[in-house]
């Protein structure tokens, strides 16, 4: 079953009001970032599926921080809030923008229209986040296409963390048969995830081999 639709809201410190709690109620899970900085460093280690840049009560129009999230996560959708009677600045690209004052349902609402486009289904585990429709996979701020079954096998492997899934199984399930005569292409095919989602493919730390079993999708460390 796919995680909830994380989104990272950069606000600042001084703000009267956080939509942070009315999200989490509505069953988003939230990230908090008061600065750029901190946001900077989230976004070097997380990858949220929305970012929301509040700068309602920041002293500048948040262009800089901004300009930040696009060049980091150029994929991630971009919501931005500004107070009333300012106008969106010409340097902000956005996906989205809403201007105080807003019900809640307003801002859902404009999540929930980016997240049904966000290319489909969407598997994540540790820093990794597949996306089915995209054929993608986003790891360490890096998207790399993947083909139709790369993008199968890796979906496999990532439901079943932790668990040995056989060369037979793996076969039958992505290439839909049984015959086992040659299964040079499983191999090749992993081969090629690897290098999409590994530093060093020659010394893999996801998806590792059980010898004489199959193959094993894990997260170091958890």
């Amino acid at each position: 079953m796919a995680s909830p639709a994380h989104v990272l809201i950069i606000e600042g410190r001084r703000k009267s009001h956080s939509f942070s709690p009315e999200l989490r109620d509505k069953g988003f899970q939230i990230t908090v970032a008061h600065t750029g900085r901190r946001a900077e460093t989230i976004l070097g280690s997380e990858q949220p599926d929305v970012v929301v840049m509040d700068a309602t009560f920041y002293r500048s129009s948040g262009v800089r921080i901004c300009t930040m999230v696009r060049t980091i996560t150029p994929g991630i959708p971009l919501i931005y809030i500004n107070a009333a009677g300012k106008s969106l600045p010409a340097a902000i690209r956005t996906d989205a923008s809403l201007t105080h004052p807003f019900t809640i349902r307003k801002l859902i609402n404009r999540l929930n229209r980016l997240l049904a486009s966000r290319d489909g289904p969407t598997y994540r585990a540790g820093p990794l986040t597949l996306y089915l429709e995209k054929r993608a996979v986003l790891i360490n701020r890096r998207e790399r296409r993947l083909t139709p079954k790369q993008t199968q096998l890796l979906a496999v492997l990532m439901q079943r963390p932790g668990e040995v899934i056989s060369r037979r199984e793996l076969i039958r399930t992505v290439w839909d048969t049984e015959f086992m005569g040659d299964t040079r292409t499983l191999d090749v095919h992993i081969r090629w995830v690897r290098e999409a989602v590994e530093d060093n493919p020659s010394k893999p730390r996801y998806i590792t081999t059980v010898r004489g079993k199959g193959y094993r999708f894990s997260i170091p460390g958890s």
